[in-house]
């Protein structure tokens, strides 16, 4: 896995670039996901987002656990255990987006 540069919390605006945030596209919103699917395949989330063009890693979080990184475009696979989480994405340049979701039994 590749270290981010940044954690969630720490004061990123300082060292942000201009530019727009990253915008968490999956998973959705307001939907409760099942992690007793058959299969592990089927367990798994796509985590994605669309970034600005100057953006080469996104780094993702649920909460403060640091889940992996990926390139610009490219999902990253997640086997999430059943409960709440704030998955946060964050960018190379420190610029970021969350959202809450649920993964149920």
């Amino acid at each position: 896995k590749l270290p981010p540069p940044f954690a969630p919390g720490d004061n990123v605006e300082a060292i942000a670039r201009t530019g727009n945030a990253p915008r968490i596209t999956s998973p959705k919103t307001d939907v409760v996901y099942s992690a007793a699917a058959a299969g592990a395949a089927d367990r798994t989330l796509s985590l994605a987002a669309e970034t600005d063009a100057d953006v080469g890693t996104v780094y993702w979080f649920a909460g403060r656990d640091f889940i992996g990184a990926s390139k610009r475009a490219v999902p990253l696979p997640w086997q999430p255990r059943p409960g709440r989480y704030t998955l946060i994405v964050m960018d190379d340049h420190g610029r970021s987006d969350s959202r809450s979701m649920e993964c149920a039994d």
